[in-house]
């Protein structure tokens, strides 16, 4: 009884050695394993393709994790600024500008210079903002 207790111990300790994706990728990447698999029906390619998916999942989240920790305030940055916004929104905004940009007397303006009109204005809002803040 106690034989048995021990190597069912020891088994459970080999397959956590053995389930290891890196242990799973050399295996199959093992010519022997191959030659086994071909004979026995099972499409190898279609094997590393699972097992590799899994490792770069499993890295790439691990990857993620300790970026995250290393730079927290980039990380917030990232997704305050790079997100998609969910609404329209912006746009309008950007539209209802170059509406009261472009009118009866400016009808002529070129693409260019209302997007420079309306850089400026935007730039002009920001300093008095700021301003204000100070």
């Amino acid at each position: 009884m106690r034989f048995a207790t021990a190597v069912e111990e020891k088994l459970k300790d080999y397959e956590a050695l053995v389930k290891r994706s890196e242990v799973m990728i050399a295996a199959a990447l093992d010519p022997r394993v191959k030659g086994v698999l071909v004979n026995v029906g099972v499409n190898v390619e279609e094997v590393m393709t699972l097992i590799t998916n899994d490792y770069k999942a499993e890295y790439l989240q691990a990857y993620e994790a300790k970026r995250q920790a290393m730079y927290p305030r980039i990380q917030l940055m990232a997704r305050n600024y790079l997100a998609p916004t969910a609404t329209s929104v912006p746009s309008e905004c950007a539209s209802l500008r170059a509406g009261t940009t472009i009118n009866k007397r400016r009808a002529r303006l070129g693409d260019d210079d209302v997007q420079a009109i309306c850089e400026l204005q935007s730039l002009l809002a920001f300093n008095a903002k700021s301003r204000r803040r100070d």
